[in-house]
C-alpha cells in the first residue's frame, strides 16, 4: 500500500492538472478559515471593531458582562473561543474535502497516468483506497495546522484544560476522516467531479433543513457554531461539559462514516469501466 501511495503521489505532484486543482481548493481553504463570521476575531481585529463600536457597544454584542474595559472584553472572548476551534478548522476543510477527490479520481489523470497498471497489479479495492488514505493524511496535515492556528491566533489557548483541547482536535479528526470517506463515496457514484461537488454542497446546505433530523446523521452540522451565546451552552459537543452520551453518540456517526462508506466506494467501483 505504500509503495502504491508514494507513486500515485509522484504522479499527481507531476500533473499541471492536479496541482492547479489543488491549489485552487488551498485558497478556499484558506478564505473559508478565516471567514470566520463577525463574532469571531484576532486581537487586531477586535480592536479595530472596539475603535468603531466603543466599549458599550463590545459589551453589548460578546455579551461582556463585568468587563469594565475593552482590554478585559478582549481576553474574555480569547478565552471563550477556544470553543470555536473545531468548527471554525471544519469549515476551512469543507470545500477542499468536497473536491479532493476530483484531484485523484479525475479521468484525465486515471486514464493515461497508471489506472490500469494499479488495477491489473492490485486489484480494485487498493488502488481506490491508497488514495482515501492519501487524502486523509492530507487533511490530517492540513486540519491540525487550522487547529493550531486558530488558538494560536484567535484564543487564549492556555486558559483551557489540556482535557478539552485534546477532544476537541478528537473531534475535529473525526470529522475530517469520516469527511474523506463520505466524498470518495459520493465521487465513486457519480462519476464525475461537476455533478459530485455541486451534489454535496446542495447536501450541505439544504438537505439537512428540509429534512427534519437529517442533521442528526451529518457530522459536520453536528459540530456547534460559535457565536456570542455559545459558550454558555457547557453541554454542547465542544464544551467543558459534554455529556458521554452526546460524545458517543457522534463517534458513532462518524464511525458509521468511516466503515460503510469505504465498503460501499469499493463495491461501486469495482464495477467501474476504464479505458
Amino acid at each position: 500500500m505504500l509503495k502504491l501511495m508514494r507513486a500515485q503521489l509522484r504522479v499527481m505532484l507531476h500533473s499541471r492538472f492536479c496541482l492547479l486543482f489543488l491549489a485552487a481548493a488551498l485558497l478556499l481553504s484558506v478564505v473559508l478559515f478565516f471567514d470566520n463570521g463577525d463574532v469571531i476575531g484576532s486581537p487586531r481585529e477586535l480592536e479595530e471593531k472596539a475603535e468603531q463600536i466603543g466599549f458599550d457597544g463590545m459589551k453589548r454584542i460578546h455579551r461582556a458582562e463585568g468587563a469594565e474595559s475593552i482590554d478585559e472584553v478582549m481576553v474574555l472572548l480569547r478565552v471563550r473561543q477556544v470553543i470555536a476551534a473545531p468548527a471554525v478548522a471544519a469549515g476551512g476543510m469543507l470545500l477542499l474535502l468536497f473536491l479532493l477527490p476530483g484531484v485523484t479520481l479525475a479521468p484525465a489523470l486515471t486514464r493515461s497516468l497508471g489506472i490500469q497498471w494499479e488495477l491489473r497489479r492490485y486489484g480494485r479495492a487498493k488502488p481506490l483506497l491508497s488514495r482515501m488514505v492519501l487524502s486523509w493524511f492530507f487533511c490530517l496535515l492540513l486540519s491540525t495546522v487550522m487547529y493550531l492556528a486558530f488558538l494560536r491566533y484567535y484564543t487564549d489557548w492556555r486558559t483551557a484544560p489540556t482535557g478539552l483541547l485534546t477532544r476537541n482536535y478528537l473531534v475535529l479528526e473525526l470529522f475530517v476522516l469520516s469527511g474523506v470517506c463520505y466524498v470518495y463515496f459520493v465521487y465513486v457514484l457519480l462519476r464525475k467531479t461537476w455533478i459530485a461537488a455541486p451534489a454535496m454542497l446542495l447536501a450541505e446546505a439544504l438537505l439537512h433543513r428540509i429534512v427534519p433530523g437529517l442533521y442528526v446523521f451529518y457530522p459536520f452540522v453536528m459540530l456547534p457554531y460559535y457565536n456570542s451565546l455559545a459558550y454558555q451552552d457547557t453541554s454542547s459537543l465542544v464544551s467543558t461539559g459534554c455529556p458521554p452520551g452526546k460524545l458517543l453518540g457522534y463517534c458513532a456517526v462518524c464511525a458509521a462514516y468511516i466503515v460503510i462508506c469505504p465498503l460501499l466506494s469499493v463495491l461501486i467501483f469495482r464495477r467501474r469501466d476504464f479505458r
